[in-house]
């Protein structure tokens, strides 16, 4: 894989709010996913995260309710039933300890293996956690960080280029296209101090 193809497959690894109801993932590909992040790096290689991995129909159901979809659709109430995500990862770190770059790589890395693999996925951090961690029965010992929804995508998104103080939320179209606006590059880069730009 050349720069362009990794360039294309970040643009295609867009957040997925809606799934089409099948396939759905399996525990196998969940577990594959897993193995992608287990040896990518790690602060120290401490490699402190743990995966709860969910891919049953009655357990995917248990966990909906604690989760929050699209919080700059205010009016959206989130994926009808047969638009929900069919597995997820739960990202766990242990108690009270500060794992936020480990989180960050693990989750970069399973999002863009899943778009290799063809499913569509949505880091959620919107998340009712005391609830979660009791529905999920995990160790008193660790907390969840984030979570990973998975499906195949049920939705088109389109990435649209920012223009100066305009609004970063994502919206809707009549169509159901969903457009995500993106700061162009040169926004982003900082100059030196004293430097023409």
């Amino acid at each position: 894989m050349n720069l362009v193809e990794f360039q294309s497959l970040v643009l295609q690894a867009r957040a997925i709010r809606r799934f089409a109801a099948s396939p759905p993932i399996t525990e196998a590909d969940l577990r594959a996913l897993v193995d992608c992040a287990r040896v990518a790096p790690s602060s120290r290689n401490q490699q402190i995260v743990r995966f709860r991995l969910v891919h049953e129909a009655d357990e995917c159901a248990r966990v909906f309710p604690h989760t929050k979809w699209a919080g700059a659709l205010p009016d959206w109430p989130g994926p009808q039933p047969a638009e929900r995500a069919t597995g997820y990862l739960f990202l766990c770190k242990p108690l009270g300890v500060q794992a936020g770059h480990d989180v960050g790589i693990a989750a970069q890395t399973i999002k863009l293996a899943a778009q290799c693999a063809g499913y569509g996925s949505c880091l959620l951090g919107a998340l009712d956690r005391p609830a979660l961690h009791t529905a999920l029965r995990l160790p008193a010992e660790l907390e969840i960080d984030i979570g990973i929804a998975f499906g195949r995508p049920g939705e088109k998104v389109q990435v649209e280029t920012a223009q100066p103080g305009a609004s970063l939320n994502y919206w809707r179209t009549p169509d159901q296209v969903h457009h995500v606006p993106k700061l162009p590059l040169d926004a982003l880069i900082v100059p030196a101090r004293g430097a023409a730009r």
